[in-house]
């Protein structure tokens, strides 16, 4: 996460916290595998695919997998 939030901060000039909780519940179509682990990009392909990826505030860390509850409200 902290590649994606270094970008965002180099694009829009603010460091906003993006949610790990929604990568966990949400990535594993894309060869995630929840709180068993996965990679960068695997991460990067679900969060192209899905237009962007929950704030930690909007999803926050839980620290179980869970359902997925993505909102496109995120970034």
């Amino acid at each position: 996460m902290g590649a994606l939030e270094g970008a965002w901060a180099l694009a829009h000039g603010s460091l906003t916290e993006l949610s790990e909780q929604n990568i966990i519940d949400c990535s594993v179509p894309y060869g995630n595998h929840g709180c068993q682990g996965g990679n960068m990009y695997n991460s990067f392909l679900y969060v192209v695919s899905n237009d962007g990826v929950d704030t930690a505030d909007s999803y926050p860390f839980k620290g179980k997998q869970q359902s997925c509850s993505f909102s496109s409200n995120g970034l």
